[in-house]
């Protein structure tokens, strides 16, 4: 936007975390958005995958919590 000639009046950023109850529903949310991942590699690869990466976001009450941050 610089580069064109326009400058952000502000800028900040916020955090959303985004919760899902189980792995099992976090699992259902990720491939909803895996399209293209399913087509090349099949939907119990991309499961697979997701399911591998699931511990290290779980609560001791078993949701599913990614801290997200975003800049505007």
């Amino acid at each position: 936007m610089r580069d064109a000639g326009i400058a952000p009046l502000e800028s900040g950023e916020f955090q959303a975390d985004l919760v899902a109850p189980s792995q099992e529903t976090a699992t259902r949310m990720v491939l909803s958005a895996s399209e293209r991942a399913i087509r090349h590699a099949g939907e119990g690869a991309v499961a697979d995958a997701i399911r591998a990466t699931l511990p290290r976001f779980t609560r001791p009450d078993g949701a599913v919590v990614w801290r997200n941050r975003f800049r505007w």
